[in-house]
Parts: structure tokens; sequence; C-alpha cells
């Protein structure tokens, strides 16, 4: 979602405030839930507590859909559809903010989450809005314009200082980063001692081999010099390659050009 969302959609997201997310269990079998959400930006924050069906299914990430449907008006009734992913928020300000402003709605609404409760980020990688079954709006993934919009407002800078370490070696997988500038060394530490595998530089990237794999970080990555990089989450970068049938190459490749440009 985001610069490249049809302004309708966005009109649309404003003025609803409940979300249906659908999951899938385990055991095949669908589950259907309605949250109030908020939207900041290109994504929706939900309010989910950990003991449901819907957190169980979901884990850290896993893949939603829902719908966002207007029925004051039955004989002119909307509906919003979506696809992508969902992921817990990490960054404990973030989910305490987002979440302090969620729970002033839901108090004003009458339904107050419960101590607990989890915040999840959707990230949406398609967005059908129906009128009178009629699709109206979609944000497309198919034309190159339209992905760089929708990865621009996902999308997150990051500054590394010479030496520093971005991500380490065993720690789980959970960004991809793009090098807009400066220099990375990738560095395995075994029982042969340090052993440098590859020095990256602008345009190149690391971190989808933990991603694609569910593996752990299987090398350091220590800044050279000053680095600049743009990262996508692991939600946002599932979605990002979903629908376009991207590789990791030509969506890093798409996102420093965004960046150059």
């Amino acid at each position: 979602m985001g610069q490249g969302l049809d302004q309708n959609l966005q009109t649309y997201l404003d003025q609803q405030r409940v979300v249906t997310v659908a999951t899938v269990g385990a055991d095949g079998l669908p589950h259907a839930a309605s949250f109030l959400y908020r939207r900041e930006g290109a994504d929706l924050y939900v309010l989910i507590d950990p003991a449901s069906s819907t957190a169980v299914n979901l884990g850290a990430v896993g893949p939603v859909a829902g719908t966002i449907d207007d029925v004051s008006d039955p004989s002119a009734w909307r509906s919003l559809h979506l696809r992508g992913a969902a992921e817990l928020v990490a960054d404990p300000a973030e989910s305490a903010r987002i979440a302090a402003a969620l729970a002033t709605a839901a108090t004003a609404s009458g339904h107050q989450p419960q101590p607990g409760w989890q915040l999840y980020r959707i990230v949406a990688d398609r967005l059908n809005l129906l009128e009178g079954g009629a699709a109206r709006g979609a944000a497309p993934v198919s034309r190159e314009a339209a992905e760089l919009d929708a990865l621009r407002s996902r999308l997150e800078e990051r500054q590394a200082a010479p030496g520093e370490e971005i991500v380490r070696q065993g720690q789980p997988a959970d960004r991809f980063y793009v090098i807009v500038a400066g220099e990375c060394e990738v560095v395995r530490e075994g029982g042969g001692g340090r052993q440098v595998l590859a020095r990256l530089g602008p345009g190149q990237f690391f971190g989808e081999t933990g991603l694609l794999a569910g593996v752990p970080r299987t090398a350091n990555v220590v800044a050279v010099g000053p680095v600049r990089l743009l990262t996508l989450s692991r939600a946002g970068f599932r979605s990002a390659l979903g629908d376009t049938a991207r590789s990791a190459e030509t969506l890093a490749q798409l996102i420093y050009e965004g960046a150059r440009g």
C-alpha cells in the first residue's frame, strides 16, 4: 500500500475501522476473526490475543487474507478485499505507541483489548475494492512503478558505523538488506577462525537466505566503513516477492535504483 495506492482505497481505509482477518491452521482449516485496525502509512495494525487461533496460525509471521466491509447502506454495499502477510511487531516503542492508539479507539467502541495482547502489522500486496459486486480499484503489483511506490512505503533506512555488525551469525533472520552506499564484509566464524566470504558494495544485498529458508543467519555482516542501507521486514520481503515472482536479486535492483532515483 502507500504512495502507489489508489486514492479511492486510501479514503475507504480511513473511513472504516474493522478488518476481518482470515488465516489457515496447521490442520488446513480456515479461521476468520475481526479486529479494530489502525492505518499508519502503508500498513494496517491490529491487536491480537496471543492465545487465539489467529495468533497461533500466524506465529511470528504468516500469510493472511481479509475483508473490510461497509454495509451502512445495504443498497450500495462496499467491501475491500486484501491479501498479504502479517508479522508480529518487534520494536517495543512502535508497539507501545500504536497499541495505545488502538486501545483508545477500542475504548470508544466498547471493545477494550486485554493486557498481553500482541500487535501485528498487516502488509498487503493486493487490494481490491468492490462496490455493488464490481471491482473499482486495486493496488497493482505487476507494474514496476506501482511496485516501487509500494516498496518505498515499506522500506526503512539504516546507517552503520565502521566495524559495526549489521547481522550476527546464528541470530534469527528478520530483515532483508540492500546496500545503498559503502561496503560490507560477509564473515563466518568457526573452528577454523574468522573467514571473510565476500565483500559487498552498493546495489548488492544480504539477509535473503535466512528469510527464504527459515534458518538463522549463516554469517556475520560487518560494515567496512560508513554504510547506508535500505531494509525490508520479513513480511514486507515475502509480500514483495510473492505476487511478482521476483527474485531477491531483481528486488534488490528495484530498491537500489529507486534509492538512486
